[in-house]
């Protein structure tokens, strides 16, 4: 598993310009609902961490990795808007 999660980290990464952000949590978010609703920490850190990369990525990903015996893993596409001046 842990040489797929190392494959699935170098395919998002293709271009220089992304975050990826792994969370390990016992039951994972299925939909964006519950990413919002469950893991609104999560996405906040991966909103600041957004901001502050002088990359400034657009395109930034959260993956779930479940910790429960064979392993799941769920992968949340997000996109940075800059904000109005």
């Amino acid at each position: 598993m842990a040489r797929e999660i190392a494959r699935a980290a170098d395919l998002i990464m293709v271009a220089m310009a992304r975050r990826v952000d792994f969370k390990s949590k016992i039951n994972i978010p299925q939909t964006v609902n519950e990413v919002i609703t469950n893991c609104p920490s999560d996405v906040e850190q991966l909103g600041f961490y957004t901001a502050i990369d002088p990359l400034k990525p657009k395109v930034n990903y959260l993956v779930f990795i479940s910790q429960k015996i064979g392993q799941e893993m769920k992968v949340f596409k997000t996109l940075a808007r800059n904000p109005p001046l």
